[in-house]
């Protein structure tokens, strides 16, 4: 990451922020979320493409949705460790590539 992203996503903060002030949790007994859709995408359609995105040598990532949602879970899993409880809101900020 050079210094023009570094700049590019400094630049971009103050939007994130004013967007992260909008949102608002779901309510906890509210089951459905975009886990449940990659999950419920991941059984029924595991070896399909979920996600691809070209990577910085030119060719193109491809990532299933059974490779998606364990992936997810990873990181889910991750967060949990780390403290992170249901109804608790999380920002990631992160490159634009697959992970």
């Amino acid at each position: 990451m050079g210094i023009r992203d570094v700049a590019s996503v400094l630049a971009d903060v103050p939007t994130l922020l004013a967007l992260k002030k909008g949102m608002v949790p779901r309510p906890l007994e509210e089951q459905d979320c975009m886990a449940a859709a990659v999950e419920r995408n991941a059984a029924q359609m595991g070896d399909r493409p979920a996600v691809v995105c070209p990577t910085p040598n030119g060719a193109i990532a491809t990532v299933t949705w059974a490779e998606f949602n364990a992936l997810a879970n990873r990181y889910a899993h991750m967060l949990k460790n780390g403290g992170v409880q249901r109804g608790d809101v999380v920002s990631v900020m992160m490159e634009n590539r697959i992970e």
